[in-house]
């Protein structure tokens, strides 16, 4: 057994004024196929590698703890988080799926919280039926004003 792994991007990220967008390369463009029938999707990306320069805890180290940015004084443990910074990157948005467009095998979503040029290592159709729960609990610590709903900001906005 080995610890390495391949992780083949199906395209990366794009991010233009027009809005946040998933270019996938050429091969993969006949997946999109039937993709425009659904209303959101989950996108798998892949992270920064290392921290941030500058920031703590240092190239190649990931800390296990974080400070939240959103709740002062609080800590949790890296798998307490949604931050990018993990052992193997590996990331997750579910966003809205405004667009398809096979023909250029690129996707436009409400909002994609990656940067550009991201690398899109999978995309899923979001089933309402299997992808949320209707009973669930969160700590106090997730900020109120969050709600229990996500809502994506307006396209003017972008």
């Amino acid at each position: 057994m080995t610890d390495t792994m391949t992780i083949r991007p199906l395209g990366r990220v794009e991010k233009t004024g027009e809005g946040a967008f998933v270019q996938l390369r050429e091969e993969f463009w006949p997946g999109l196929h039937g993709l425009q029938e659904f209303s959101h999707v989950i996108i798998l990306w892949w992270g920064e590698e290392e921290p941030l320069e500058g920031s703590s805890p240092g190239p190649g180290k990931i800390s296990l703890t974080v400070d939240l940015p959103y709740a002062p004084g609080v800590q949790a443990g890296l798998f307490a988080t949604r931050s990018p910074l993990r052992p193997n990157s590996v990331n997750i948005t579910v966003a809205g799926l405004r667009e398809t467009d096979p023909a250029r095998g690129r996707i436009k979503l409400d909002e994609l919280d990656a940067f550009a040029g991201t690398a899109v290592i999978d995309i899923k159709p979001y089933y309402g039926c299997l992808d949320r729960v209707q009973d669930y609990r969160q700590p106090q610590w997730v900020p109120a004003e969050w709600g229990e709903w996500y809502y994506p900001l307006p396209e003017e906005t972008w």
